[in-house]
């Protein structure tokens, strides 16, 4: 006897011998060649040619309402975070950053992009 429990997996309970979760939802490592393929087939070519439209055709940013910056260029931003069905939007490079990958407040309320060009005003760190 080891003298070791075995340990629900975090995700579904299930016990297990090693770690915190089951062979099924054990994390994929950042550097695998599953993530990549993951990725690969994520951001293709078609997602590409989406994104790089939505920079080069925007005018307002979907989190402050507010139009372009200097200094402060348009990202592609997955209005529901980690979802391609979400979709993506325009979005100011500091916004999308100070979003992270949560949800606005918007999308939460169930309107997503419902604050482009509305004015809200910019969010500052002052």
């Amino acid at each position: 006897m080891t003298g070791r429990f075995n340990r629900p997996c975090l995700t579904c309970g299930q016990l297990t011998r090693r770690g915190s979760y089951c062979d099924t939802h054990k994390p994929v490592k950042v550097d695998s060649p599953e993530r990549k393929a993951k990725k690969a087939a994520r951001y293709g070519p078609a997602y590409q040619r989406l994104a790089k439209q939505i920079r080069q055709t925007a005018t307002r940013c979907h989190l402050c309402g507010g139009g372009p910056r200097d200094g402060d260029p348009w990202e592609a931003d997955h209005v529901i975070p980690g979802s391609m069905a979400g979709g993506l939007a325009p979005a100011h490079r500091s916004c999308n950053q100070k979003k992270s990958n949560k949800l606005d407040d918007d999308t939460r309320r169930g309107n997503p992009g419902g604050g482009a060009g509305q004015g809200r005003p910019h969010e500052s760190n002052n």
